[in-house]
């Protein structure tokens, strides 16, 4: 199985959400802030969202509420900790990213997504 297939694969059973990453911006550290404000830079891709299994759900990494999210691979773009995940209007904080490799190549990204 190549990245190619298991994308064809969730973009069967997925949804179309949006990736979005702060990009850029200049902070000041003399000043603590931002004198040009980061933008985001949106990707859109697909995904199969489920609920986590009740069982893995402790109250401290894995929260009631929390998703899991199947997506196919971003090619040159990596998801981390912090960016969002836009679905349906609402804005999702990735919490944890696992990439599913065979070999070198990334066949899925597995996120932890969280209200944000």
């Amino acid at each position: 199985m190549d990245a190619q297939s298991v994308a064809a694969a969730i973009e069967g059973v997925g949804e179309s959400l949006t990736l979005r990453k702060k990009a850029g911006g200049t902070f000041d550290d003399d000043a603590g802030e931002f004198t040009v404000a980061p933008t985001p830079t949106d990707t859109p891709f697909a995904g199969f969202v489920e609920h986590f299994d009740a069982r893995l759900v402790n109250g401290t990494t894995i929260l009631s509420g929390d998703l899991k999210v199947w997506a196919a691979s971003f090619g040159a773009v990596v998801p981390v900790a912090g960016d969002l995940v836009i679905r349906d209007s609402r804005s999702l904080r990735i919490i944890a990213v696992d990439p599913v490799k065979q070999g070198d190549e990334v066949l899925t990204y597995r996120l932890q997504i969280r209200g944000a």
